[in-house]
């Protein structure tokens, strides 16, 4: 809580004879102002890009988001950097490169900048045969240190996405894209859960 502290000073003015008094006096007192860092956050996706509040502060209370992902491969193995779908949905619901469209946004929305990052969280996962990829993008110009622009296989260690990004402007959302390998494996469904982490420091 922010607190404010108010000084009251009342001075007499004494008058003795043939002794010159000053008519002011002044003191300095130094106030400190504590705030909080807030790391709290935003997802959107493209069907409608709406902002999803992330501001749980543990793994086991993290924010789960309305949508879902999904990677449908066809035809027969093997088949690299195929595209995700938003809720099972083609069209605009779905990632596009070529169109410049991400699969999720992620915007800082406290009073740090905070740096970003992922990783899966199934011990079993992926199956044989099934890889999970991303990297990001975002705005030049003093919106982050270090970006992953390079896909990179995802983990069950938290991985840097984006480092040190700026919360204070307003175009510097981190464009998240995920891309899905199939090299064997049987026909059938698989699922896993990405975790999204916000630090600060940023380091």
């Amino acid at each position: 809580m922010n607190k404010q502290l108010i000084f009251y000073v009342i001075a007499s003015l004494v008058i003795l004879s043939g002794v010159a008094i000053a008519a002011s006096s002044y003191g300095v007192v130094n106030v400190y102002f504590n705030v909080p860092s807030d790391t709290q956050f935003t997802i959107a996706f493209p069907t409608a890009w709406t902002a999803r509040t992330i501001n749980a502060n543990t793994e086991a209370t993290a924010n789960l988001t309305a949508e879902y992902i999904t990677f449908n491969f066809s035809g027969a193995a093997p088949q690299y950097w195929v595209e995700p779908w938003v809720n099972g949905s083609s069209g605009i619901g779905s990632q596009s490169a070529a169109s410049n469209r991400p699969i999720m946004q992620l915007d800082p929305t406290g009073n740090v900048n905070i740096s970003f990052r992922i990783k899966h969280n199934w011990s079993a996962w992926p199956p044989s045969g099934l890889a999970l990829a991303f990297n990001a993008t975002a705005a030049t110009g003093n919106c982050y240190q270090t970006i992953t622009n390079t896909p990179t296989n995802m983990t069950m260690t938290y991985q840097l996405i984006a480092q040190n990004v700026n919360y204070s402007r307003a175009d510097c959302q981190i464009n998240v894209s995920l891309w899905g390998n199939w090299t064997s494996g049987n026909a059938g469904q698989t699922d896993t859960q990405l975790l999204i982490n916000a630090t600060y420091p940023t380091s």
